[in-house]
């Protein structure tokens, strides 16, 4: 009899495409890693490459430094070590490309010496079959611009990998065809889908995390599964053609005219014959009736009317609010495409403000968004406008909301006013009633950070330090706490910082205090571990909570993360019964250079009181947002955000207990805040490839959640990898990945009866393999133990510690104990027929 394998002994079917090995060369600057993500071999210049992104820490493995080989190099290996490889090692290259100067192979000598030197590094090395067997250990896989099958085949019988660059394609071979610089994104034997989509705005006049297309247009790409990447026109010329390459569609979002209209027109025309769609919002961003025409749009204008009428609109016109019957503005009609919104004045005459058309689409004016006072309604859904008019197609989407079929929830607190009296009893701090009413009341993770300049004893309050500081070890001391700073002097305008200084009236203002990044950043956590924090507690202090306007610049950014510093707030998500628009819920991040400002999942308790004008009871309705952001898409984590001055009044108090109160009785995954940041960070760099059904999705590190937008998906198990189950949720599927950061996925319409599967926990799960018909799942979370599986007919699940399973529909089991956080969850499929 067949054996009924589980879920937990992940498949090891390989299949066509998405299992052969691939490679990508890139020269340029500023790595897509979207796009290399997936290949085995990701050769770049060092010199061009940023080390400190969260890109490279995630891909660094797969990442070959190109160095080149010259005479001297050959002469004097030792000193070539030490001036081309070591600066390059010590900078977090692991594995590097060598190619000799002359065009020559590379000598038997040099990759001898490399590979005693540096051992356990990967090497690959422009041609070099004529030596193989004196160098076939020291290498792991050769290139060449000449293949032959031969050449191939004896490579192969060394077990080393071949590259055959823009030469035809041969058995065995790895190809890559690309421009002869290597600056553009080529195409080897799989291929990353491209997820980022291009924005031009104009950030001459206002920060870019003030302009409509981020705060608006990003989040609806983001739930689809794509990037929004902003590209100022007021400071760069448009991109050449070769740095398209990456780009899956471009939106072009102005405010007004673009100041070179024709060179705008010609970008475009470029754009349209590499096939590449284009969307414009809001506005043209030009008045060439001559290149609207080109477009296959027509325009006439006619007297100003003041009655106009709805002749015909698509099922995606009227999102939030219908079409304001407004003036017109412009008369459109166009010749190919579908018409999503057709108004008519009395004069008969016609407008067609929003369509899809063979070069993308567009929605202008009163077909796209619309302002009632301080509200922005969608007239379009954004959701699937983009989606259609750049021809985007569906995805599995990296999912930042969801763990093991649960909502994320996270806590984290701002630190100001740790030392407001508590006006019930003057004696209290807002600290202590923080630590008694909600640290030590509620069994969830809590991020708590601290201003500096509050509690220093050179600070702000001297004489009252010693008091604070004793609160502060307390919190720290308590278990599910994790320490972070909120600066030391609580910047308020993070521009302001010129030279590394900051005027004091931008900051707060401890007497003799110096600023400099490093003594608000880096210093500020130091001591917070040193001083504060129990010896060996963890997680340690890691994370910086923004303050003030929560803008930092690219280069503080930069400062962050040479520095291993997780970052957090910003976003302003703050959407409610009486403003319950789309435009209220602040995407994911916002990228400033290479580096990501992770954003909050909802706004602190502030914003909720009137800015602590009242009422001090506001925070209750945070749980409106809560809800709002979960269905009918959920865009959102749970987070609970505040600041420790709630700990002061009796009404923000009770409101914080209130949501805690509410949120415990949800369907939640607590985690730390400094385990939700990479998720995010690793949504901006995962990479996904595509063969028929089958999708590759590599670099989900920390992110372990891929959801399907539908609700009758199943994982088809036989032909996935590194899936641990998945859960049904509304319209949406979240499926769970194992351990591994590549995990291949196919769903499918019918449920697979014969496999055992994770339907949901509320505990990290770890997975041992115990022999051919057993598994263990370990469990162990922050809450009892909360978990569903799915157990098909001929296994058995036994748990330790011993407890109640309830026998749900479909073969479905709940394991939920009352008080234990840790067990073990045993499973034992045995052949069918034989229970």
């Amino acid at each position: 009899m067949k054996a009924l394998f589980l879920l937990f002994l992940i498949g090891s079917t390989l299949f066509a495409n998405l299992h052969e090995k691939s490679a990508i060369i890139y020269y340029g600057e500023e790595i897509s890693y979207p796009m290399v993500g997936i290949h085995d071999y990701i050769i770049v210049k060092p010199q061009t490459t940023n080390v400190y992104t969260h890109g490279f820490s995630v891909y660094k493995e797969k990442m070959y430094a190109f160095v080149s080989i010259d005479a001297k190099a050959r002469e004097n290996s030792e000193k070539f070590f030490q001036e081309q490889i070591a600066p390059q090692i010590k900078r977090g290259f692991q594995n590097f490309y060598f190619e000799s100067k002359e065009g020559t192979e590379v000598s038997n000598e040099i990759i001898t010496a490399f590979h005693k030197k540096y051992p356990t590094l990967k090497l690959i090395v422009k041609q070099g079959f004529a030596n193989l067997d004196k160098t076939q250990n020291a290498l792991t896989a050769l290139l060449s611009y000449s293949c032959t099958q031969e050449d191939v085949a004896k490579a192969k019988a060394y077990a080393l990998d071949v590259i055959c660059v823009n030469t035809p394609k041969i058995k065995g071979a790895i190809p890559y065809s690309a421009e002869k610089h290597f600056l553009s994104y080529g195409t080897s034997s799989k291929n990353a889908l491209k997820r980022e989509i291009l924005t031009l705005v104009d950030e001459s006049t206002v920060d870019r995390s003030l302009l409509s297309a981020h705060q608006h247009g990003a989040l609806p790409l983001e739930y689809a599964g794509y990037i929004q990447k902003l590209y100022d026109v007021s400071r760069h010329p448009l991109p050449n053609m070769d740095a398209m390459s990456r780009y899956g569609g471009v939106v072009i979002w102005l405010t007004h005219n673009y100041k070179e209209p024709q060179r705008l027109i010609q970008w475009i025309k470029k754009l349209r014959t590499r096939g590449i769609k284009i969307v414009f919002a809001n506005i043209f961003g030009f008045e060439s009736m001559q290149f609207l025409e080109e477009l296959g749009i027509q325009t006439d204008y006619f007297p100003v009317s003041q009655h106009h009428s709805i002749v015909s609109k698509d099922a995606m016109i009227g999102y939030e609010i219908d079409v304001p019957l407004s003036n017109i503005g412009a008369y459109l009609s166009i010749e190919k495409g579908k018409k999503l919104l057709v108004l008519e004045d009395e004069h008969k005459h016609q407008s067609m403000l929003a369509a899809i058309t063979p070069w993308g689409g567009y929605a202008i004016g009163n077909a796209f968004i619309t302002a009632i006072g301080e509200d922005n309604l969608w007239v379009i859904n954004p959701f699937e406008f983009f989606i259609q008019a750049l021809r985007l197609p569906k995805i599995p989407v990296p999912d930042t909301t969801t763990e093991y079929g649960k909502r994320i929830l996270f806590s984290h607190v701002d630190g100001d006013g740790i030392m407001n009296k508590v006006e019930w009893n003057t004696q209290l701090y807002s600290g202590n009633t923080i630590l008694e009413d909600i640290v030590k009341k509620y069994p969830l993770p809590l991020s708590i950070s601290i201003i500096g300049a509050e509690v220093d004893d050179k600070g702000l309050y001297p004489e009252i330090a010693p008091k604070l500081q004793k609160i502060v070890k307390q919190i720290y001391k308590e278990k599910n706490v994790e320490p972070a700073t909120h600066t030391f002097t609580h910047p308020f305008i993070w521009g302001k910082i010129k030279n590394d200084n900051l005027d004091e009236k931008y900051r707060l203002k401890p007497k003799g205090y110096t600023f400099s990044l490093k003594r608000e950043l880096k210093t500020t956590l130091d001591n917070l571990n040193a001083k504060y924090t129990p010896r060996g507690k963890k997680p340690k202090a890691q994370t910086v909570f923004w303050s003030g306007n929560c803008s930092p610049t690219e280069e503080i950014l930069e400062y962050v993360y040479k520095n291993n510093i997780l970052n957090i707030n910003g976003g302003d998500t703050y959407v409610t019964n009486t403003a319950p628009w789309l435009t209220n819920i602040a995407p994911m991040g916002i990228a400033r250079g290479e580096y990501y400002q992770v954003y909050t999942g909802a706004q602190n308790e502030n914003v909720y009181t009137n800015d602590w004008l009242g009422p001090y009871w506001g925070f209750k309705r945070v749980i409106q947002t809560f809800k709002l952001t979960n269905s009918p898409r959920r865009l959102k984590p749970i987070d609970i955000y505040y600041h420790l001055y709630s700990g002061s009044k009796r009404a923000s108090l009770y409101a914080l207990q209130f949501v805690y109160d509410w949120v415990l009785k949800q369907d939640v995954f607590p985690m730390y805040t400094s385990k939700f940041i990479p998720k995010v960070m690793d949504y901006y760099t995962v990479s996904i490839a595509k063969n028929k059904d089958k999708f590759l999705l590599a670099g989900m590190k920390d992110l372990k959640t891929v959801r399907v937008e539908s609700k009758n998906a199943h994982v088809d198990f036989q032909n996935s990898k590194n899936i641990l189950g998945y859960k049904h949720f509304e319209n949406h599927t979240y499926i769970h990945a194992g351990k591994k950061q590549e995990l291949i996925l196919k769903t499918t319409q019918k449920e697979q009866t014969q496999q055992a599967y994770l339907v949901s926990t509320n505990a990290r799960p770890t997975v041992k393999q115990l022999s051919k018909k057993r598994v263990s799942l370990d469990l162990k979370g922050f809450l009892p133990i909360n978990a569903e599986l799915y157990i098909p007919k001929g296994c058995m699940l036994t748990t330790q510690p011993k407890t109640r399973v309830k026998h749900l529909s479909h073969s479905r089991v709940r394991v939920k104990y009352k008080k234990t956080k840790e067990a073990s969850l045993e499973l034992t499929c045995i052949p069918i027929g034989v229970l």
